[in-house]
């Protein structure tokens, strides 16, 4: 862990690498990922174009979420990835 300023300010540097990658190689409208970062991470999914897909994300823990895809009110079915940091 690096530090940016005095100790006072106590900024946090985060130098690792924090991105947990979901790959979901069968369409599912309902992908449960869990992660074990043990915090509630932000969450970018993409489709196999490589397209944001937006979803309804739901926090079942700080180690485990669910995402759910819809389109005009019905289940969608998706393949893809979620990035989360």
């Amino acid at each position: 862990m690096t530090w940016i300023g005095d100790q006072a300010t106590k900024l946090e540097l985060i130098t690792s690498d924090v991105t947990f990658q979901f790959p979901v190689t069968t369409a599912a409208s309902t992908w449960t990922i869990n992660h074990n970062l043990g915090r509630f991470p932000s969450v970018t999914v993409v489709d196999t174009g490589g397209t944001i897909i937006n979803g309804s994300v739901i926090y079942n823990s700080n180690n485990q979420l669910t995402v759910t895809f819809f389109s005009g009110g019905s289940a969608l079915a998706l393949t893809g990835k979620a990035y989360l940091n």
